[in-house]
């Protein structure tokens, strides 16, 4: 099997769980009001939306390795 393919199913997969956090991050119900209960909602969301971030950067390096790699002619 081509190694390429490895690169794609990798980043295909970090894409995946990135969109399935900020997915997760924009169902936490933030509540009326400025309390306690306000502001943990708010750091729910921030964490799942740093997770998602992450995992999106993650696939774009292994994009930009597989294309390297490629342009090197170290892989097809």
């Amino acid at each position: 099997m081509n190694p390429s393919v490895y690169f794609d199913f990798a980043a295909a997969l970090l894409a995946s769980c990135s969109a399935a956090c900020w997915a997760r991050s924009a169902r936490i119900t933030v509540p009326t009001g400025w309390d306690a209960d306000q502001a943990d909602a708010f750091r729910k969301s921030a964490q799942w939306n740093s997770r998602g971030a992450a995992l999106a950067a993650v696939s774009v390096v292994a994009t930009a390795v597989k294309t390297a790699l490629m342009a090197r002619g170290l892989i097809q």
